[in-house]
């Protein structure tokens, strides 16, 4: 299923949509925006797969809407609705699944989704990442290498944070703990997490970072991970733990303690 958003100036419009859409299993419809701003908003917070987006709108059009969600995702598929055919070319220049033209049926609304889900299969890798001992991460079993150092540890630190957003300022604090929080320390930062997002993007795999200007988090529903599968009681989970978590990393040692104390609750 296929988590989607509406855009659209006019309600009735996206009632429509989603009157049309009820029957269709593919979709899930989790926001729906009358202004492109909060879109984007939603967007950065939250793992999209699918945005169905109007072309013509007064804050900002449906083109450059779709540009600007792919900046956050580049995983996220687009279909756009418009009653004007002479936007066709501009939307698939960006890979947009489909163009809908007003007034359009069930028939339509369902060759688009179908168009949309193969797309947005085709893009999804499945993504491993390993805590148990060093931290690491796996592309369809190939393990990514990083050109930073610290770029590979922000990320450590995100998937620490459970899908919990990690300010720039606690990033620092972590990663660069010997340094004060600076012009120097922040110039830093935003040149890991600039690295950060372009490997992922190298990878097809930034779908698993969730962003804003301040804060990012990891997208825990676009990943397998060792330790989330530990505390989600999977079967097997404890015995593949041997006493090491992101043992690169000392800030990491605080789970460690807790990992002990979880499993030992678990053999009580």
């Amino acid at each position: 299923m296929m988590r989607t958003i509406l855009v659209d100036d006019e309600p009735l419009a996206m009632e429509r949509f989603c009157l049309i859409s009820r029957n269709i299993e593919q979709v899930e419809i989790v926001g729906k925006f009358e202004e492109s701003g909060r879109a984007l908003e939603f967007a950065a917070r939250e793992p999209i797969d699918l945005a169905v987006l109007d072309i013509e709108m007064p804050e900002m059009g449906g083109i450059k809407l779709g540009e600007k969600l792919k900046e956050i995702n580049s995983g996220i598929v687009l279909i756009f609705i418009t009653g004007y055919e002479q936007y066709a070319l501009k939307a698939f220049g960006i890979h947009a699944a489909a163009y809908l033209l007003k007034p359009y049926n069930l028939e339509e609304v369902q060759y688009a989704i179908q168009t949309a889900e193969l797309l947005s299969k085709r893009k999804r890798h499945d993504v491993f990442i390993q805590t148990f001992g060093m931290f690491d991460v796996f592309v369809d079993g190939e393990p990514v290498f990083f050109k930073s150092f610290k770029a590979k540890e922000l990320l450590a630190l995100l998937v620490d944070a459970k899908g919990s957003t990690v300010t720039s300022g606690f990033a620092i604090s972590m990663l660069w703990e010997d340094k004060p929080f600076d012009e120097n320390s922040q110039s830093l930062y935003y040149k890991a997490a600039k690295s950060l997002e372009t490997t992922l993007k190298e990878w097809e795999i930034d779908n698993i970072l969730v962003k804003t200007r301040y804060e990012r988090c990891a997208n825990r529903k676009e990943f397998r991970c060792d330790y989330y599968q530990l505390l989600e009681g999977k079967e097997g989970a404890v015995r593949h733990f041997r006493g090491e978590y992101m043992s690169q990393y000392t800030w990491a040692e605080e789970t460690l303690a807790g990992i002990f104390k979880y499993i030992d609750y678990l053999n009580k």
